[in-house]
């Protein structure tokens, strides 16, 4: 199955450019079912670079992008996203400085316009977000981040592969995020990245409510924590059909939103290694797999079980009007017999 994500930029340069994309993949898993996925991409010396591609295995349209950097102006969800104290100062044009004190050096917040941004699809693939990022200039360090509104293929429920009584509580989900894997891409897009990335780290963040229970991943979780509820509130309200916002998690008495975070990074090279001009081997993809349980919906639980209820009272009575109707018969088939003895005495 042709099922992973991609990421690969467009250079002019005809030789190794030195320069590398760390990039961050959110997975947001609502207890309303209304799914995303995020990409936080940050590029060093993006000078070089004409264009950074993601490729979605299904169909996407420009509609279903999302340019979520405006909402990382707060200083408070900056703090929250990046584990710093950060600093958002005034930018020039479409950039904005921000800096760390602890681990984050200075880098822009890119606020591209909807002319920077395109969207194709190709059937079956899927789908190429591009983003120019050519004419900005004067960054060192460039800062993304966008947000799709579909993620089809890549949760998957099985709810109906689960016992019966499970089924009725929980839904099984699995996840699967590959990128960069040339087994599970098709041909015109491995063409592309054979040696247009140097992919330096990849943070996997899986976002959901605290009942969800991970029964298997593939990596081990680097770490997890339960969110906060005043920081993230806005961040995650969405439109529904109807143009009013609703918080994607809205009920914040009831529930609690968990992230679980899954890292991997470039290799650091050694003394030796590094006398070819390279100080790490960039990395060449990344598989992650995780299987977990949700529990259903309160509501729905109380009418699935009030449907069980039901149905079991059913079986219950006709099996007991069976065994009656038995019992009945064998006791006037016995009284019968005896009568029948007696007339012949």
């Amino acid at each position: 199955m042709k099922d992973a994500i991609a990421i690969w930029w467009d250079t002019q340069e005809t030789s190794p450019i030195e320069t590398s994309i760390e990039l961050d993949i959110n997975l947001w898993i609502s207890d309303e079912r209304k799914h995303y996925i995020e990409f936080g991409i940050r590029i060093k010396k993006p000078e070089k670079i004409n264009k950074v591609n993601l490729f979605l295995p299904y169909k996407i349209s420009k509609k279903d992008v999302e340019n979520m950097v405006e909402e990382l102006v707060s200083p408070d969800l900056a703090n929250a996203l990046f584990n710093d104290n950060m600093t958002v100062s005034g930018g020039n044009g479409k950039l904005c400085t921000i800096t760390g004190e602890k681990v984050h050096k200075d880098f822009d917040y890119y606020f591209y316009d909807d002319d920077d941004i395109d969207v194709s699809y190709r059937e079956p693939d899927g789908s190429i977000i591009s983003l120019e990022v050519s004419d900005i200039g004067g960054s060192e360090e460039l800062y993304c981040r966008i947000r799709v509104n579909e993620v089809d293929g890549i949760l998957r429920n099985f709810s109906k592969n689960v016992s019966f009584l499970e089924g009725l509580l929980k839904d099984l989900v699995t996840i699967e995020i590959s990128v960069n894997s040339i087994r599970k891409l098709p041909r015109r897009v491995v063409n592309h990245i054979s040696n247009n990335i140097n992919l330096k780290s990849i943070n996997m963040f899986l976002m959901s409510d605290i009942s969800t229970e991970i029964i298997f991943h593939s990596h081990d979780i680097k770490s997890s924590r339960i969110l906060e509820d005043d920081i993230w509130n806005n961040y995650l309200r969405l439109v529904n059909n109807k143009s009013r916002l609703r918080c994607l998690f809205p009920d914040k008495k009831i529930y609690k939103a968990v992230a679980y975070q899954w890292k991997a990074k470039a290799e650091e090279l050694t003394e030796e290694e590094k006398d070819s001009g390279d100080t790490v081997k960039y990395m060449d993809d990344y598989n992650l797999f995780v299987k977990f349980n949700r529990v259903k919906k309160a509501k729905k639980v109380i009418i699935l079980s009030i449907i069980t209820i039901i149905f079991l009272s059913i079986v219950g009575n006709l099996a007991t009007k069976k065994v009656e109707d038995g019992i009945n018969y064998i006791v006037e088939k016995y009284n019968t017999t005896e009568r029948i003895e007696n007339d012949t005495k």
